[in-house]
């Protein structure tokens, strides 16, 4: 299946291994068990890790998705 919508967002120099260590930190604010569909979701978590990558935020667009579909 093809993306909807791709939106590029840049690039980042930051090596792997820093990346994983952003992930292993971050694993438990991102759980299953701390997981809400409108406040705390994969866009939300999307968002901090391209931020933690290129100092750039995703579109306000897709952080309000779950918003606009359920509420």
């Amino acid at each position: 299946m093809n993306p909807f919508k791709v939106i590029p967002i840049g690039e980042t120099e930051i090596p792997e291994v820093i990346v994983d260590g952003f992930i292993d930190e971050n694993r438990s604010r991102f759980s299953e068990q701390t997981y809400d569909l409108l406040t705390h979701n994969c866009n939300n978590f999307s968002d901090e890790f391209v931020f933690f990558l290129t100092n750039l935020h995703i579109p306000q667009e897709i952080l309000d998705l779950p918003n606009v579909y359920f509420t």
